[in-house]
């Protein structure tokens, strides 16, 4: 829309692309007498990255107008320029400020106006009521090197996420003609595409949470940083990893953790091998499109899924001694990809071997138990047990089917619906 009115202005001869810019001062001191026609009674700023804020007296809440290609368009004197401007986005202008009038002080989303067209789309979704959000300062002193007002901690984090960026971070205000709200986010400008990261819940618990400032943002900014970092690693693309999931009477696969573009093949009993993208691979192909990139269900993709799966959860650790408890079970935990250890049957030789035989069961996707193949009775006690630990796994469940190591791999023992 920006861009439209300032070509619009340029067919009507009051800019040129060829002419010398005026002084940023006097462009900015311009801006701010035209805008005072329209603003009402709002506050106004005309940030130092040629952003202008009308901002409501009554709730702080912003509308934000990008300038920079006006300026980098103006004539020595673009008086008529900036006039032309405002009258022809006094409407757009007033509709807007009546979109922020009518958000609540503890609004801190970030929502688009568009003219003419779809209204408003958000860009940051609100995280949730905050009347605290811009009333910090000094006096709320959580960690006096990290700035709290929405300004500096905006400039903060785009700073710190740049030092990891291969593109451009800007404030999210730039980008869009009009936009509404906190502004709390940045964007990563790619040549295709721009991301977007939000940090209005980081900033929200750095004003209302004591301390929460030097645990959540250094955190906030290292998660960013590895997905920026993958940018730089084409084989971060083809990342990929497998977990276990049921099949189901359809002939797919049941599962919280589906997601569209796995792929599935029969692994052993009722489990399937789930092949998926991992989420930084997700990340990074919904930002650059790659022909070459591997496809979860070919062969080539169950093979990378394998070999990434098995360097991630590589060394099976004390957790797989001997069992030492009483009733003969042992237990292992670990991320969401721990049970996908059932699928690598060179780990479990060793303890199989030192056992002389073993059952196994996963009833989460993060939990495995195992035990000494002691014949129907153990394969009772540790289904029992597998079903105890998957009624409290949640969105983790996963089965309580006792498997039977058969020297290669897998067999089934005892149904997960033995006994019921």
């Amino acid at each position: 829309m920006l861009a439209r009115a300032i070509a619009l202005l340029g067919v009507l001869g009051v800019a040129s692309a060829d002419a010398e810019p005026p002084p940023a001062a006097a462009f900015r001191d311009r801006v701010v007498s035209a805008a005072g026609r329209v603003a009402g009674r709002d506050r106004i700023v005309f940030r130092d990255d040629l952003v202008l804020e009308l901002t409501t007296r009554a709730t702080d809440q912003t509308v934000y107008i990008p300038l920079a290609d006006m300026l980098a368009h103006c004539p020595a004197d673009c008086r008529a320029a900036i006039d032309g401007f405002f009258q022809l986005n006094a409407q757009s202008i007033a509709q807007a400020r009546a979109v922020r009038d009518a958000r609540d002080a503890g609004a801190d989303g970030l929502e688009e106006y568009v003219p003419g067209e779809a209204g408003t789309r958000t860009i940051i979704a609100r995280s949730g009521p905050n009347t605290n959000q811009n009333t910090a300062g000094d006096g709320f002193g959580r960690n006096r090197t990290i700035p709290i007002g929405v300004d500096d901690f905006t400039e903060y984090m785009r700073a710190k996420l740049q030092l990891y960026s291969p593109y451009p971070v800007v404030p999210i205000t730039e980008l869009y003609g009009f936009s509404i709200g906190q502004g709390l986010g940045v964007a990563v400008v790619l040549p295709e595409k721009r991301a977007i990261f939000p940090f209005a819940y980081v900033h929200r618990y750095c004003v209302i949470v004591p301390g929460s400032c030097e645990i959540g943002v250094p955190a906030y900014i290292q998660a960013r940083a590895r997905e920026l970092e993958a940018l730089r690693q084409p084989e971060k693309r083809n990342e990929m990893l497998a977990f276990l999931a049921l099949k189901d009477g359809a002939g797919g696969y049941r599962d919280a953790m589906k997601r569209k573009g796995d792929a599935a093949r029969p692994a052993f009993g009722d489990f399937v091998e789930v092949c998926a993208l991992s989420e930084l691979a997700r990340w990074t192909r919904a930002l650059r499109s790659d022909p070459a990139d591997a496809v979860p269900g070919s062969p080539a993709g169950f093979a990378l899924c394998e070999r990434d799966t098995a360097h991630e959860i590589a060394g099976m650790g004390a957790a797989y001694e001997a069992p030492t408890a009483a009733d003969g079970i042992g237990m292992a935990q670990g991320d969401k990809y721990e049970s996908s250890r059932l699928l690598f049957a060179d780990q479990w030789r060793p303890l199989a071997q030192r056992l002389g035989g073993l059952l196994v069961a996963a009833p989460a996707h993060n939990a495995i138990v195992f035990a000494r193949d002691g014949g129907e009775a153990m394969a009772a006690a540790l289904r029992d047990r597998a079903r105890d630990i998957k009624a409290r796994s949640g969105a983790e469940a996963l089965s309580s089917t006792v498997l039977r190591w058969n020297g290669n791999g897998w067999n089934v023992a005892l149904d997960d619906d033995a006994g019921r």
